[in-house]
């Protein structure tokens, strides 16, 4: 579906270019886990409250004006495709954990999570979970939307779907 080397051309473009950071990148080797159920497309009839409040399709995250149902399968898809549950990423600047060490309730790093890439049937957009942890009660992430810029490069163009400790 979507080759492994556009998923790793995308994590190597979004780390080199997070201005964020400016040190070694500290890295869950588990890639975060999508659920299928936040990818139903808006206009299902048999999403509930519970389900609907978490699905990235609500209406507050306006995001039909970028994908249709069409798009939302294709996400589905990708996600029951999922072969590897670690990151299999050389990059520099990298280092990835299997295991972390709390002292006092923290981690002596922030440690960075990542879902896998789902990209759109165009290939023109990426919607990809970022999170990080810094202890037993201090984390939080997003999901982000990005755009392919016409050299290649991708530009964040929404988040969505925030959530804090």
């Amino acid at each position: 579906m979507i080759k492994d080397t556009a998923i790793t051309k995308f994590m190597a473009w979004l780390f080199k270019s997070d201005t964020s950071f400016k040190a070694v990148r500290h890295v869950d080797n588990d890639i975060l886990k999508l659920h299928t159920d936040n990818f139903i497309y808006a206009d299902s009839s048999t999403l509930n409250n519970y389900q609907f409040a978490a699905n990235i399709f609500n209406k507050k995250n306006k995001l039909t004006k970028y994908f249709d149902k069409d798009n939302a399968n294709y996400f589905v898809r990708q996600i029951k495709q999922q072969r590897k549950v670690k990151w299999q990423l050389r990059i520099r600047d990298i280092q990835l954990f299997d295991t972390i060490e709390l002292v006092n309730n923290r981690v002596d790093k922030v440690l960075y999570s990542y879902s896998l890439p789902l990209f759109s049937v165009d290939g023109k957009y990426v919607i990809i979970i970022e999170a990080f942890y810094c202890g037993l009660v201090c984390g939080g992430g997003d999901y982000n939307l990005y755009e392919r810029q016409q050299d290649n490069s991708w530009k964040k163009i929404k988040q969505f779907n925030h959530w804090d400790e």
